[in-house]
């Protein structure tokens, strides 16, 4: 056999998303990594608002059926720098009581 798998979205039969797209996030919000620190879980994903990309979070107690506590993780950097528009697909470790986030960048010119 294998592994079964059952859908706990926000809509009718677990159909729908677990987080819908904010006005402040922008379009979309895409590419979720989750982290468990104790008995919280932690979700990091980015979204694009037709200008920039940018990661956010959203904490879970209850093992990822629903988020909350959302924000902004981590903005685009300054002018000039290797990721002044953009924070994309990214890897988050733990390490020891902090948390380690390598990301993909995007610079001035659109380039990863």
């Amino acid at each position: 056999g294998g592994q079964s798998w059952t859908r706990c979205g926000s809509g009718a039969d677990g159909a729908g998303p677990v987080l819908e797209a904010r006005a402040e996030e922008g379009l979309f919000a895409s590419w979720p990594r989750i982290l468990r620190y104790d008995k919280e879980w932690v979700m990091l994903y980015h979204a694009f608002n037709g200008t920039h990309w940018r990661a956010f979070s959203a904490t879970s107690t209850d093992a990822g059926l629903s988020w909350a506590d959302r924000r902004l993780a981590l903005d685009v950097g300054p002018a000039g720098a290797f990721d002044e528009t953009g924070v994309g697909t990214r890897s988050v470790i733990k390490r020891g009581d902090h948390a380690l986030m390598v990301y993909e960048g995007v610079d001035g010119g659109g380039t990863f």
